[in-house]
């Protein structure tokens, strides 16, 4: 959602889609809303798309619009965790996708605007990523990633951390094959 492109209201008891939100005066009417019901207008975001390509950010793909910000990678030189990031991505905003299913990097440039969205570890097999958060341990920084369709499980190399199988350290060989002609 920007400024200019609203998202349709849906009404789930009958499958019918409504009217485009008003992005100047937002309402949150969920029964599910624990919160404020008047939000204050759309911002228009640094990153954009809809589920056609973007002509703003082509590497962010076709598909369904799921967005989900993550936290930055905070790296730690003094940890000797198998399992520990590269420096490269010490401070790196990540960005990951549910419907699309893959974790992005956002490099930005020295004003802090997106100069370059690049994938992190595409190898990694991820299907529905969501709540990603880093833990730190006395040891090592290590990554935990819940989905939609494996929730959090313990991790062996990560005391006291939870994850779905993204922890950085699966290769393609490892990863569970995708079932042919899944898409979303």
């Amino acid at each position: 959602m920007t400024p200019t492109i609203a998202y349709r209201d849906y009404d789930f008891a009958t499958g019918e889609s409504g009217p485009k939100f008003n992005c100047k005066r937002p309402v949150n009417d969920s029964p599910h809303n624990t919160g404020k019901r008047q939000l204050p207008p759309v911002e228009q975001p640094q990153v954009w798309y809809p589920s056609a390509a973007s002509g703003e950010f082509p590497q962010l793909g076709t598909g369904g619009i799921g967005p989900m910000g993550g936290p930055a990678y905070d790296y730690d030189g003094t940890s000797t965790s198998r399992t520990r990031w590269p420096a490269y991505y010490d401070g790196v905003p990540l960005f990951y996708e549910w419907t699309r299913d893959y974790i992005k990097e956002f490099r930005l440039d020295e004003d802090g605007d997106v100069k370059d969205i690049r994938p992190v570890v595409p190898s990694l097999v991820v299907d529905n990523p969501m709540d990603m958060s880093s833990v730190r341990t006395a040891r090592s920084t290590c990554w935990s990633t819940a989905t939609a369709t494996s929730p959090r499980t313990r991790t062996p190399s990560c005391p006291g951390s939870t994850s779905s199988g993204a922890t950085g350290r699966r290769s393609r060989r490892s990863a569970p094959p995708r079932p042919p002609g899944r898409r979303r």
